[in-house]
């Protein structure tokens, strides 16, 4: 699996890890368990960890289409999403766009070089 799931129950954060080379049909299948995480939680707020990611395996029009297959996933706009990348990463570049896309699908997104940040970005929303 290239992705796993886990919940912080003391901060009401999903974390979720992906590692390898990663595919939309990947991406799909995490956001179908983070959606069932979200609810089952009560809680908004979504840590995904990028940084271990070789290949994201994703063309420019599929993550443009991103926002529209979460919603019909059930993913609403009133999550607060932190993406973890490595500055150095070869996917750099698509994870930038798929930000753009989803900020400006008026959602709450924010990309961050290391863990801890972003962690502490999550803590103070909401």
């Amino acid at each position: 699996m290239t992705w796993r799931i886990d919940y912080d129950e003391k901060h009401c954060i999903i974390n979720v890890i992906y590692q390898g080379t990663v595919s939309k049909k990947d991406i799909h299948k995490s956001v179908i368990s983070i959606v069932e995480n979200l609810h089952f939680n009560f809680t908004v707020k979504i840590l995904a960890d990028f940084s271990r990611v070789r290949r994201l395996s994703i063309t420019v029009l599929e993550i443009y289409e991103l926002p529209y297959d979460f919603k019909f996933f059930g993913l609403s706009q009133n999550f607060i999403k932190a993406l973890v990348i490595s500055k150095k990463s070869k996917t750099l570049e698509k994870l930038k766009f798929y930000e753009t896309v989803f900020v400006n699908n008026c959602h709450r997104i924010k990309i961050f070089e290391e863990s801890k940040p972003a962690f502490e970005w999550l803590i103070a929303h909401l």
